[in-house]
């Protein structure tokens, strides 16, 4: 499922699909038997005889349904399965059948309206022959996996595997296997129209395939975009197939017209009702991508002149930009919303829009409107190339002071014609703005408390009461649990404690009753289940629910099979030092004590019980498990530990990449990306550093520590949040200076605070961030407003344990190790 799809139920934060159907009619058949039940589970209806219910079946035998046909579709369906006393499933609304068959829609799910569960081949034999009959005539995007019913447009059957009861999903969650996992199979491979023969896929989504072919009568290489019949079916009832047909006369216009400004069209198919569109490959990397390689937003060693070089070339790429733009509209071309992803830049810096920005409406976002102001499109594209906090800037202008000071900070003036070009891509300014760069300067702790209470009242605004969450929460929480500390309601809770802030009483109430409830269900581990929701019930006194909890976390298999601080072992064994502080009963400190004992002896055989590939960082790799051996030897005295811990960071340091006297690292052996964040990277590692420095000094950490400090002390960041952030960067920075008395460390967390205004967005008296992803607010600690309200709350009153460690039970606890 496309993670869009998390955005079309609400304009402001995501929401799952089920929220989709709220105040959409429910579909029915029309005559239902008496003695049949229905149950609804998410988006589905299913409906089975008294006694009997859905998915027992051997067989799945669907139909698909066209816009405007779901009712009649459903009665037929149900008809014949009502005669058949066969069980059955359909989706839930009209609406909810459209986004699964959109574009960016569940491909398990997709062309599957109802779906029916015949005992076995005999019964769904004669079930497939009286719905062939029922369903004549009827078109509609049919799955694009199983097998079709004879000469059927909307009837496909298959026979899924029967997988065992339970898997364990990465996230470490148990859960039953439902009917979209044993529907799920592998994507078909696409196909050419005659005379091409595919090379290499590309992009795949539910209304199609982009792929690269070759073209057998030069052999030349060309770029395929196929797509599928009825799919992708828009208000207008065109369906992705027309609007290709479409966009390939409007690229027959503008190439005659304007050439380069768009991908050369050449060849058109089409047969029995899909669709192909040919064109010449364009030479060149998306704007997005040459951002990050050419702008020194990431480079703390940029000088004036290196700026004033990046701003010439970004003048330059803008103007080729805005020249093929007016060529285009010239031509005819509605210049839509223009995004950096679809804009190619050249070896010489020429600008080539691609297909699906020159085609004008096909790359809409849900809800956005189009537009025909070219300065605006032009705007849009120069934001990014200016601040990583564009899609802040984009919904409210306010933001921009905040930007430019920190750009003019590290690199002088910012021409005025490119930051006039800039502000016509921004929104409009709130009411409620926030202190501006210059009332910072004057009271910088009153700004920042001010932007603290702001976002504490954007959270707690936010609570509702729904069924798939208590905050809202980024795709991953709804895809998870939003229950846990990264991604639900634990880690909100924690934020607003830590920020003084009263937690809503029905929160709590909801968190104690649904955990102890889903105990069975969620993680062990300290950010996404068990350990760190009981962590967050004992800190609120509810002592004897914390322990059940932390109970079922111990009995979980993952405890032994992963080592990790975000869902393994060393999580489960921080939250016993935890409840050992609160309650001091022995037997948590030996169940610490215990984890520490079943670690292998060198750092190279940790390698299985972490993240995949051999993860690094502080929630899935060596770091986490360090930091958790150098708070149990801090409490217990145990040098032992201690010495262990540090071992596993020099392990870890071995693997960090040096440049400009900084540190970073690289997520895993596999994934070599260079990260700075709290979770993964240097951010992480300074936290566990400063800890470890602190309780036994190394020369090797005390030598890293600058360049770690250093590192962390970016303000040109994408996200604002804690765990992928820059409220991650400036805690651990603040952590820092805190724990070693830092005073180079606690000035660039005060400079994380003071950029996190270019990443605020005010709603009246509240302020909102973007979660992950940033299409829409979220409020959880993982990327949301939770995560910078912890940030900012420990900033400006500084305290020991901000974020699930027992620094302050280790000062005044330390004893004998426990047998």
């Amino acid at each position: 499922m496309s993670l869009e799809l998390f955005t079309v139920a609400d304009r402001d934060h995501y929401a799952p699909l089920a929220a989709c159907a709220q105040g959409h009619p429910r579909l029915r058949p029309a005559a239902v038997p008496e003695h049949w039940q229905a149950a609804e589970s998410g988006v589905w209806t299913a409906w089975a005889p008294a006694g009997e219910r859905y998915g027992d079946g051997a067989v799945r035998v669907c139909a698909a349904a066209r816009d405007g046909r779901e009712q009649h579709v459903l009665d037929a369906f149900a008809a014949v399965c009502f005669e058949r006393a066969v069980p059955f499933r359909h989706v839930s609304t009209a609406r909810v059948r459209a986004l699964l068959d959109g574009e960016h829609g569940s491909r398990p799910q997709a062309g599957r309206f109802c779906v029916a569960a015949p005992a076995g081949p005999r019964e769904a034999e004669e079930l497939r022959s009286a719905l062939h009959t029922a369903l004549r005539g009827e078109t509609g995007p049919a799955p694009r996996t199983g097998r079709r019913h004879e000469d059927s447009g909307v009837l496909r059957w298959d026979e899924p595997a029967r997988p065992a009861r339970q898997v364990l999903r990465p996230d470490g969650v148990w859960c039953a296997v439902g009917e979209d996992e044993l529907l799920e199979g592998p994507a078909p491979a696409p196909t050419a129209p005659e005379g091409y023969v595919p090379v290499r896929l590309l992009d795949a989504t539910n209304t199609g395939y982009t792929f690269l072919a070759r073209d057998l009568r030069d052999d030349r290489e060309v770029l395929v975009e196929q797509r599928f019949a009825h799919t992708g079916v828009g208000g207008d009832g065109r369906s992705a197939a027309d609007r290709l047909g479409e966009r390939y006369e409007a690229l027959l216009r503008f190439h005659a017209g304007a050439p380069g400004a768009c991908p050369r069209p050449l060849d058109h198919r089409t047969d029995g009702g899909n669709a192909w569109l040919v064109t010449q490959p364009v030479a060149g990397v998306p704007l997005s991508a040459w951002i990050v390689a050419n702008s020194p937003m990431a480079d703390s060693s940029a000088t004036p002149a290196d700026w004033s070089a990046y701003y010439r070339r970004t003048a330059r790429l803008l103007d080729g930009a805005g020249k093929a733009l007016a060529r285009l509209r010239g031509l005819g071309a509605v210049i839509g919303p223009v995004r950096p992803q679809d804009v190619l830049v050249g070896r010489d810096d020429e600008v080539t829009f691609s297909a699906l920005a020159a085609g004008a409406d096909t790359n809409q976002a849900p809800g956005e409107r189009r537009s025909d102001d070219l300065a605006a499109a032009l705007g849009r594209l120069a934001l990014p190339m200016l601040t990583p906090a564009a899609p802040a800037a984009a919904l409210d202008a306010g933001v921009l002071p905040h930007v430019r000071r920190d750009l003019e900070r590290r690199g002088g003036r910012v021409p005025r014609a490119l930051w006039s070009t800039a502000l016509r891509g921004a929104g409009p300014a709130a009411e409620a703005a926030l202190p501006t760069p210059d009332r910072v300067d004057e009271d910088e702790r009153a700004a920042l408390a001010e932007l603290r209470d702001r976002v504490a009242a954007g959270v707690v605004g936010a609570a509702e009461d729904a069924p798939w969450h208590m905050f809202p929460t980024v795709p991953q929480g709804y895809l998870s649990n939003t229950l846990g500390v990264a991604y639900g309601a634990a880690g909100v809770v924690h934020a607003l404690r830590a920020a003084g802030t009263p937690v809503p009483e029905w929160v709590l109430t909801r968190l104690r009753r649904d955990a102890l409830a889903q105990a069975h269900r969620l993680s062990p581990g300290l950010f996404t289940g068990l350990a760190g929701i009981a962590w967050v019930l004992a800190d609120t006194g509810l002592l004897d629910e914390a322990a059940e909890l932390l109970a079922a976390a111990d009995r979980h298999p993952l405890t032994r099979a992963s080592a990790t601080l975000a869902w393994g072992g060393s999580g489960v064994a921080l939250a016993h030092l935890a409840l050992y502080g609160h309650s001091g009963e022995p037997h948590h400190l030996d169940r610490a004590a215990e984890f520490a004992s079943r670690l292998p002896g060198s750092s190279a055989a940790l390698s299985p019980l972490l993240g995949p590939d051999d993860m690094t960082g502080l929630w899935y790799g060596r770091t986490g498990v360090a930091q958790t051996l150098q708070q149990l030897g801090a409490v217990t005295g145990d040098e032992t530990l201690l010495r262990q811990a540090r071992r596993l960071l020099h392990a870890e340091l071995d693997r960090a990449a040096e440049a400009r006297g900084e540190l970073s690292f690289p997520v895993s052996a596999k994934d070599r990306r260079k990260l700075y964040y709290l979770y993964c990277g240097t951010a992480g590692f300074l936290t566990a550093a400063a800890r470890q420095s602190a309780a036994m000094p190394d020369e090797r950490l005390a030598e890293a520590l600058p360049k770690l400090i250093r590192k962390a002390s970016m303000t040109q960041v994408a996200h604002a949040g804690l765990g992928n952030g820059l409220a991650g960067l400036g805690f651990a920075l603040s952590e820092c200076g805190r724990i070693l008395d830092d005073p180079n460390a606690r000035a660039a967390a005060r400079g994380s605070a003071r950029a996190l205004f270019a990443h605020a967005v005010p709603r009246g008296e509240s302020v909102h961030v973007l979660g992950d992803l940033r299409l829409r607010f979220s409020c959880e600690l993982w990327s949301g407003g939770a995560g910078v309200l912890l940030f900012l709350a420990h900033l400006l009153d500084e305290r020991p344990d901000p974020l699930f460690t027992v620094d302050a039970l280790a000062a005044t606890s330390r004893g004998p190790v426990p047998a």
